[in-house]
């Protein structure tokens, strides 16, 4: 089943994941502007989970998933790999595969899928155990609470760490295997589908508002450059789960008028990087290797359109569409 409002959502998150990669860690402004694309990975997740709430999770869906994404990671590990064993004239392949799973690289960003993955298998175990026991635990209404709690005592424990002997668990743990971030915000997206809820719009602006000036404040505070070092703080939590709620209430003629923009979400996630590289080194060939933040803004803009109009395109061809996961 497609939803317009998911769609719309997902497309916040591209956007918001762009912006992240884009602007990269810095002070002042720039460093606030960044801080902005911290909910795109957990919106992400909690979409997943939201279109996970209808359906048994079992080993057939998990392995049915995991070959759809395998194969397509496989196709660009193909592609850029070949490109770039030619270029180095040695043979980059597994390389470029370990830097996903390490969230580096020239494919950084598609560790999400593999980490998307590992939620799935998990599921699908604990299903295996016990049939009941997701099934009641995501109609819990102290749910977010509980998982609310388990993160915030996590950046807690993340932040005592760094203070003490000046690294973080995340740096030890690849992102697809951070089970209890990615997963928390799975069980959250499948918890908000099944929870019955009123919309008080201004109530959420609110909480997204507040959030954000929390988040800056947390990270000036206790010196947090990385935006994915606060997925497990309040503010992040209760802002993801506020951005949803907000892009799901608004009415579907808004997003139907924009259809064709909203849809080409997915490309512009696994595109935004090749361009993002391209335009900075264009910039810096012309400019120099400091790029100002009113560039940054400006390369960022010009990445998310170029992203659009280069997803459309491929769209057309039904070889090349593949690519872009349109299949």
């Amino acid at each position: 089943m497609q939803y317009i409002e998911i769609d719309a959502t997902k497309f916040l998150a591209c956007i918001l994941i762009v912006i992240l990669h884009g602007i990269e860690p810095g002070g002042g402004l720039q460093q606030i502007i960044y801080l902005m694309g911290s909910y795109g990975i957990p919106l992400f997740l909690v979409i997943n989970g939201w279109l996970l709430a209808d359906r048994n999770v079992n080993f057939k869906y998990a392995n049915k998933k995991a070959s759809k994404y395998i194969k397509f990671i496989g196709v660009w590990i193909l592609l850029i790999g070949g490109l770039l064993s030619l270029v180095q004239r040695k043979l980059v392949f597994i390389d470029i595969l370990v830097d996903i799973i390490k969230g580096q690289g020239i494919l950084f960003h598609l560790w999400f899928l593999l980490g998307v993955c590992v939620i799935y298998y998990l599921m699908a175990f604990i299903e295996n155990i016990n049939k009941t026991f997701l099934l009641n635990l995501c109609k819990s209404q102290f749910l977010i609470l509980y998982i609310s709690i388990i993160f915030t005592a996590i950046f807690v424990i993340n932040l005592v760490i760094k203070m003490i002997y000046g690294f973080e668990i995340r740096d030890y743990i690849a992102p697809c295997f951070r089970i209890v971030t990615n997963g928390g915000y799975f069980l959250i997206g499948i918890s908000l589908h099944n929870m019955k809820y009123k919309i008080n719009k201004r109530n959420l602006g609110i909480i997204c508002l507040t959030s954000m000036i929390l988040l800056c404040i947390l990270s000036k505070m206790f010196n947090i450059l990385w935006a994915s070092s606060m997925y497990s703080s309040i503010p992040v939590i209760y802002g993801t789960i506020a951005i949803f709620l907000l892009i799901m209430d608004k009415p579907l003629k808004i997003y139907a008028r924009l259809k064709n923009i909203i849809s080409s979400s997915v490309g512009v996630w696994i595109l935004h990087p090749f361009i993002l590289r391209i335009i900075n080194k264009i910039y810096r060939i012309s400019f120099g290797d400091i790029i100002p933040i009113s560039s940054k803004i400006f390369i960022t803009i010009l990445t998310i359109v170029i992203a659009i109009i280069l997803t459309l395109c491929i769209k057309k061809n039904r070889y090349l569409k593949y690519l872009i996961m349109e299949y």
